[in-house]
């Protein structure tokens, strides 16, 4: 997380600090804030997350989704695969037609 002070203030019992916090890395949004208190004596008092972070509204794909996504892919090449090698291994004798050329039609003249 990064934390950067946005303002601090002392009244007659404690000082009020408060920090703008957002995660790491390429954070693209509005960053959260939080609110802290100590006493005179530098004792901590309270602590309050006045707003979290919020990433923009911007589409984001899920890691659950690529990796169903692969695998569902994957799944469909196997299978492109295994029906490709069925059907090239069969021979002339299972399927019908193979060795016989395609009929030629003419029209005889009377």
């Amino acid at each position: 997380m990064l934390f950067d002070v946005l303002s601090d203030h002392e009244d007659e019992s404690s000082y009020t600090i408060i920090v703008s916090f957002r995660p790491e890395g390429d954070f693209e949004g509005t960053p959260g804030q939080e609110r802290f208190r100590f006493s005179k004596t530098g004792r901590f008092e309270n602590r309050e997350v006045l707003r979290y972070p919020k990433h923009s509204k911007r589409f984001r794909i899920r890691r659950k989704t690529v990796v169903l996504g692969v695998i569902v892919l994957g799944g469909l090449i196997a299978l492109a695969v295994l029906f490709s090698a069925l059907f090239r291994t069969q021979g002339c004798n299972t399927r019908p037609f193979c060795d016989q050329p395609f009929p030629v039609v003419t029209q005889s003249s009377k």
